[in-house]
């Protein structure tokens, strides 16, 4: 897996939005994007985030229909001011909110990547840690890892 912050992403030549956080599926094990010896990022990363506090209606509107559109699969917004995270999944090229369960969110696109956010708004970052790692030893996280290790092209 590949993973940024403050990175430049480069959707196409109009296109390049600077996320505050990405993580990808690395091309050789089956993901899509692609990096330049500068360190750009070329394509849609499988997950997005930023930390919005001033640009909500840009992050919540204009980046939104921008990642729809190039298809990220999951997309995160923490919004600040509100104490609030929302969770996007891109379904039926539509991003339906990812709902949190036992006040966990659990990445569909990461099996194991879960998210205690309102530990996180609290920050609480020791529970965050501790379901995280939990969520890291988790069989589908296995499965995960083994799923990208059989696809591991040459």
């Amino acid at each position: 897996m590949l993973g940024g912050s403050a990175a430049t992403v480069i959707l196409n030549d109009k296109n390049i939005p600077e996320p505050d956080a990405f993580l990808a599926i690395d091309p050789k094990y089956g993901g899509r994007i692609q990096h330049d010896e500068k360190g750009y990022v070329f394509g849609a990363p499988e997950l997005l985030a930023e930390i919005s506090a001033s640009s909500v209606a840009d992050d919540l509107g204009i980046k939104k229909e921008l990642y729809r559109k190039f298809g990220v699969n999951e997309y995160v917004v923490w919004r600040t001011k509100e104490s609030a995270i929302d969770w996007f999944i891109l379904r039926n090229d539509q991003f339906e909110s990812l709902a949190a369960k036992d006040g966990v969110v659990r990445s569909e696109v990461f099996p194991g990547l879960w998210l205690a956010a309102s530990a996180l708004i609290a920050e609480d970052f020791t529970t965050v840690r501790q379901v995280l790692e939990e969520g890291l030893k988790s069989p589908e996280h296995v499965a995960f890892v083994e799923h990208l290790a059989k696809n591991k092209s040459a």
